[in-house]
């Protein structure tokens, strides 16, 4: 079965597996925020992550949804005081997303990351084997821009070889300049949902960070195969997995 994950382990899962298996570091700064972290206020959150009060923020919700920016559940660019009214505001507030009603009780704060080129990069399993999907123009208009999308299928028991991704990257019209660190973080995010049993990684948009020189995922979905639970102890054993959006377990069920 396939089982979602919120964007909040699907980062830290991708980010320990590039860093282990390509040496590539994400320098990943992301912090959860739900009733579970205590008092939410400007004190307590500092407590726990004092970076919060050094950078500018981004703030969503973590609920297993899309389109949180079309459905303007996105703060960006916050100071500490705006991403706690901004949580505050939103805690257990109810909303319709896809048709489905229910109430935010997760958030997701990164650092805001200016940028100006927006990635997308997809690896999903088909009967086929597993498509991997680039383009230069990722972000909230993927959709109309979809034919700009290439993919490449690697079938089963196949590697996805440095000369498919240079040639997925090329047929995408990658800047020559970007074309070495696309190289290492495509191939790394696919080593990554192997090891990981994942069913799908999409990220959407990534973005590069210019300052660091490394590849920064603004926004990622992350389903893995919940009947390999047996061998992925390790690798799973910070993920929780949530109830599908606005399904809410009855008393026989807790």
């Amino acid at each position: 079965a396939r089982k979602k994950i919120r964007e909040f382990d699907g980062k830290r899962m991708i980010a320990a597996a590039l860093k282990r298996g390509m040496g590539l570091d994400l320098l990943l700064k992301i912090a959860q925020v739900s009733d579970e972290s205590g008092p939410i206020n400007k004190e307590n959150l500092l407590k726990l992550y004092p970076w919060f009060g050094e950078v500018p923020l981004v703030v969503k919700p973590d609920m297993l949804f899309g389109k949180r920016g079309k459905n303007n559940l996105v703060l960006l660019n916050a100071n500490v005081d705006q991403a706690v009214e901004f949580i505050l505001n939103k805690m257990h507030f109810e909303v319709e997303v896809g048709g489905v009603t229910g109430k935010l009780t997760h958030f997701v704060v990164e650092p805001f990351l200016p940028h100006d080129e927006e990635y997308y990069l997809c690896v999903q399993t088909q009967r086929e084997g597993d498509l991997i999907s680039f383009s230069c123009t990722g972000g909230m208009e993927i959709e109309e821009n979809w034919d700009r999308v290439k993919s490449v299928l690697v079938s089963p028991g196949d590697e996805f070889r440095s000369e498919e991704i240079r040639s997925l990257l090329l047929s995408a019209d990658v800047a020559q300049a970007d074309a070495p660190l696309l190289e290492k973080f495509v191939g790394g995010v696919y080593q990554a949902y192997v090891e990981n049993d994942c069913t799908l990684i999409e990220m959407n948009p990534f973005a590069i960070d210019r300052s660091q020189n490394t590849p920064a995922i603004l926004d990622v979905r992350v389903e893995v195969d919940g009947y390999a639970h047996f061998r992925q102890a390790k690798n799973w054993s910070h993920v929780v997995f949530p109830e599908s959006w606005g399904r809410v377990k009855d008393e026989d069920e807790r």
